[in-house]
């Protein structure tokens, strides 16, 4: 069972062999706010599907639960917000915890 990055990692060690991966040239920038962009000229209109998997949630809250009540209010909403405020919100939150901890 995995209960803690360290089995993350593990399981990753065993199952996964190829990592290599191949992006297209891209371009970087910082804004004013500190938030990274990163961005792609094409002329092609052909999309593609990301998924970033990163080292937090459930394996690593400090209270039970919130995790999944985050994840759930973000796609849910609330009885007075809907997702999209709910989201604006955390993303507020989130960019003013960044900044204090600078």
């Amino acid at each position: 069972m995995i209960k803690t990055k360290k089995d993350i990692d593990h399981w990753l060690s065993k199952n996964v062999s190829d990592w290599e991966l191949k992006f297209p040239p891209y371009q970087y920038q910082r804004l004013d706010s500190g938030i990274q962009v990163y961005s792609l000229n094409s002329s092609s209109k052909d999309l593609c599907y990301c998924e970033l998997i990163f080292a937090n949630g459930r394996i690593l809250e400090h209270k039970k639960m919130s995790a999944r009540f985050t994840s759930i209010m973000m796609q849910e909403g609330t009885l007075e917000y809907n997702s999209a405020a709910v989201a604006d919100f955390l993303t507020i939150m989130a960019h003013h915890i960044a900044y204090m901890q600078i």
